[in-house]
């Protein structure tokens, strides 16, 4: 998924004094580009042999990958602090912040979406809630996917 994501996502960015030059060799190399891409597609990057495929070597070395929808990138996070400044200047600054900050060591909820009672869960040390949390994960999401609806019904 995340492949495909960043294949529909990608853009280039190239320099404004280079985009016509770069057009012509693109255009010049086009059968070799194609050829050199198949090669790529087996998921390693091939060693370039002949010297059109130098060439195109040094051609995708001057395109320049953004990526603005791809989530986590460098773009989507520019992207996202922009429209957080833009809010921030529409509808000015927010009066309230709220951080959560859930603890599933101390998250009796853990325990019960695995069938451990409150005592038996409090009796447990540090170590040992640890050790239950990181062999039943899918109760610790459970427990913090409560938490933030009880939180999203009741102060939001």
């Amino acid at each position: 998924v995340q492949k495909w994501e960043a294949g529909e996502n990608v853009t280039f960015s190239i320099k404004s004094c280079r985009r016509n030059e770069l057009a012509m060799q693109m255009h010049e190399l086009s059968d070799c580009v194609s050829d050199f891409a198949k090669k790529c597609l087996s998921g390693s990057i091939p060693k370039a042999v002949s010297a059109d495929e130098k060439k195109v070597m040094c051609l995708f070395h001057e395109l320049t990958v953004i990526s603005k929808k791809l989530w986590g990138s460098t773009g989507y996070k520019l992207c996202c602090r922009n429209e957080i400044c833009s809010l921030t200047c529409a509808f000015g600054i927010p009066a309230l912040f709220i951080t959560l900050n859930l603890h599933d060591l101390s998250n009796v909820l853990v325990g019960h979406f695995r069938g451990c009672s409150e005592g038996e869960w409090r009796m447990m040390s540090s170590y040992q809630r640890a050790a239950f949390i990181a062999s039943h994960p899918a109760a610790a999401c459970l427990a913090f996917h409560k938490q933030i609806q009880a939180f999203i019904d009741i102060v939001l």
